[in-house]
């Protein structure tokens, strides 16, 4: 069913676990389709889809923001893991965590034709049987990734490894750290100390 302007939101980080299992689906726990949906400090676990999404299918121009949640365990027989991606929609996703996720291409998330932004993006563990993009895989679309850290700071981030075009994205960043004594750096976002300058 289609989910318009809906928020799903936990004081406690609480966690939503499938136990469902399709012979055809996508979207193993929701299928949002045209709509703007908020989702906030949850946990997804086991969600599963014979098809693409093992726990969202977003599609049809729909508007999703993801804050702090952790997607782990999560399966797709076909792409994107826990995160299917389509049809022009956008995702806004910061301070979440990917573990345990797989797929056949884009263990974590799969963008088709679509664009999602990603601020302290945690991954581990997250596997594609088609050795492309076991954490992210991009089909026509576009993604950034960025640190939440202030000027004359920098996350101790590693790289995307895994994407040819994610050269640039970082993440499991840890805390923002100062930039050492006698060195500072005037951009936002920085990922490594290589940007803190004499």
């Amino acid at each position: 069913s289609n989910m318009k302007g809906v928020a799903i939101s936990s004081g406690t980080g609480a966690k939503l676990t499938s136990d469902r299992n399709f012979n055809s689906s996508d979207g193993g726990m929701f299928f949002i389709s045209n709509s703007n949906v908020s989702l906030s400090k949850l946990g997804f676990v086991s969600g599963s889809a014979s098809e693409r999404g093992g726990c969202l299918f977003i599609t049809a121009g729909s508007a999703v923001d993801v804050d702090r949640v952790a997607f782990t365990s999560c399966t797709a027989e076909d792409d994107g893991g826990a995160v299917y991606l389509a049809s022009a929609s956008t995702a806004a996703v910061s301070d979440t965590e990917f573990t345990s996720c797989s797929a056949t291409s884009g263990g974590a998330a799969y963008l088709a034709l679509s664009s999602a932004t990603f601020v302290d993006l945690a991954v581990a563990e997250n596997w594609a049987s088609s050795s492309t993009g076991a954490d992210i895989y991009n089909c026509g679309g576009s993604y950034t990734c960025s640190v939440s850290c202030g000027a004359g700071q920098y996350g101790d981030c590693s790289h995307l490894a895994d994407n040819s075009d994610a050269y640039d994205c970082y993440v499991n960043c840890g805390a923002c750290r100062n930039c050492p004594a006698g060195t500072a750096n005037a951009d936002d976002g920085s990922g490594s100390n290589a940007s803190c300058l004499a």
